[in-house]
């Protein structure tokens, strides 16, 4: 008779979107963590840089996918889009406050972390809060994806955040941050 049968219709190309949308989403956030941590060592001349300097990338995305599963949202092109975008908010933020502390430590200052507090840290922490605070408000979105976007952005932005202004200094001053002295010596100074 030669007669075979399959799955079709709408959960054949659900099941199939999910599994694609996986896929994809570990291949690309393990290209994308990859490429930045190259552009870190180059950025930084440093291997040691190029680690310290995905601290606020991974809090970024630890945080957003523990909310994810804790609110019991799915994995689907909202938030591997907003995966992406967890990545480019950490490394932002990443590298603006170790070149102001790079800033501060080759311009002799005895206390680098207060002056990088009080002019980038404050910045980040206030580009955190308004720009979360903007997309917050899309958690009144009667459509469930654009009410994720409005719950897992905010928290991808105050998790590199908090990274950046607790984790990320704290292990700079702790590990003695060499790849940026090291520079110091090599530039004579100057950045």
């Amino acid at each position: 008779m030669g007669w075979s049968f399959g799955i079709t219709g709408n959960t054949a190309m659900v099941y199939d979107l999910n599994r694609l949308i996986l896929r994809s989403q570990i291949l690309s956030l393990a290209s994308a963590l990859g490429i930045i941590f190259v552009i870190l060592i180059i950025l930084f001349r440093s291997f040691k840089g190029g680690l310290v300097g995905l601290i606020p990338v991974t809090a970024a995305l630890a945080g957003m996918f523990l909310v994810m599963i804790a609110a019991g949202f799915k994995l689907d092109i909202v938030t591997s889009l907003l995966a992406s975008l967890a990545v480019g908010i950490g490394v932002d933020y990443s590298i603006h406050f170790i070149s102001a502390y790079k800033k501060q430590l080759l311009a002799g200052n005895p206390d680098p972390l207060a002056s990088v507090y009080r002019s980038t840290g404050r910045a980040i922490f206030f580009n955190a809060v308004s720009v979360g605070a903007g997309f917050l408000t899309l958690v009144f979105s009667r459509f469930i994806p654009i009410r994720a976007m409005g719950l897992l952005f905010p928290v991808a932005m105050l998790s590199a955040c908090f990274a950046s202004l607790v984790i990320l200094p704290a292990v700079l001053e702790s590990v003695s941050p060499d790849f940026l002295i090291k520079q110091k010596k090599r530039n004579g100074g100057a950045l």
